[in-house]
């Protein structure tokens, strides 16, 4: 008799839901699916979580970051000796730098940038470890909180800061609870580069949106009959246009 698996399109990747193992948090494996898919979708190299609880988030960020090594995991939390040896072994040979800080979220300092960032300690302290950490996403990161819907302290935290921090629910699985997600913006002046480069002549253009770039690469292929190379680095996109 064959065995059944549950197969799920990812970018990059292809996952198989018992990648995850027996997961024990609610909704079993689609809490983990939806981290990992949180994580490739940012193409994440650098994630904190806060609150490790049995290990099940730390896995599936685990096996998103293993797909763009060197890639770096921190995670807080009092007593990091809960973590389930099946998924400490996980985080381990996924290959990745490791790091646990085992202090309370509220005595942590932090002097570092990361892509994601994910919320799941003392629900009562939801609303001060975002105000914490959120400094410390780079602009385009995600931060997304655990519990909403579910655990008064998140629910209560997202609430408050959606006026100025507008976020999106995720739900998972059959559970009322759902992983409150917000995308830091980049800004308009910000590090993130918007260009177009020709290498057949050796043309290189700065834009000040994602839009003037795509408009010039047209342009330039129309006018050249070459192809332009176009970078938005702010999304992580590139793609070539070239001569109708």
């Amino acid at each position: 008799m064959c065995q059944r698996y549950e197969w799920a399109r990812i970018p990059r990747c292809y996952v198989i839901i018992r990648d995850f193992g027996e997961c024990q948090e609610v909704a079993g494996p689609q809490y983990s699916l939806s981290l990992y898919t949180l994580a490739e979708s940012v193409k994440a190299k650098s994630i904190l979580e806060v609150g490790m609880g049995w290990g099940w988030s730390g896995r599936a960020f685990a096996l998103s970051l293993e797909n763009r090594p060197p890639a770096k995991l921190t995670s807080i939390d009092i007593v990091p000796e809960r973590v389930k040896r099946e998924n400490r072994r996980a985080v381990i040979d996924a290959g990745i730098e490791w790091n646990i800080i085992a202090e309370d979220s509220s005595e942590v300092e932090i002097d570092e940038e990361f892509d994601l960032i994910y919320i799941d300690a003392n629900p009562n302290m939801a609303h001060a470890d975002f105000l914490k950490f959120y400094p410390h996403l780079r602009p385009g990161g995600l931060m997304i909180m655990d519990g909403y819907g579910w655990q008064l302290g998140p629910t209560e935290a997202v609430d408050s800061l959606s006026p100025q921090y507008p976020f999106v629910s995720i739900p998972y699985g059959n559970s009322a609870s759902s992983h409150a997600v917000y995308r830091k913006p980049v800004p308009p002046n910000g590090k993130y580069a918007n260009r177009v480069m020709c290498k057949e002549c050796n043309t290189l253009v700065n834009c000040a949106s994602w839009k003037e770039a795509d408009k010039t690469a047209n342009a330039h292929t129309m006018l050249s009959g070459h192809c332009a190379a176009v970078t938005v680095e702010s999304r992580d996109i590139n793609y070539v246009v070239i001569p109708k």
